[in-house]
């Protein structure tokens, strides 16, 4: 890889953050059965069949989203 910030599992057809990556990603497994596919971009990486991991990618997303509705009440 070249400094992708994304990696596909061509096994699975999940996409991974590897700036927030978590033990159930199982990176190194990927990486070690050669099913990984590189991705600068997340659209990048939807608009090719992956779909976003649970732990890296869904969590943190709603997480920032329950961040900006909280703030949206807090600041008001």
């Amino acid at each position: 890889m070249s400094g992708e910030k994304f990696l596909g599992n061509t096994k699975t057809n999940e996409v991974h953050d590897l700036t927030r990556e978590k033990l159930q990603c199982r990176i190194d497994e990927i990486v070690f059965n050669e099913q990984e596919k590189p991705f600068s971009t997340l659209d990048k990486a939807h608009g090719n069949g992956y779909k976003d991991c649970q732990y890296c990618i869904e969590h943190a997303v709603k997480t920032i989203e329950a961040v900006k509705e909280t703030s949206r009440y807090v600041y008001k």
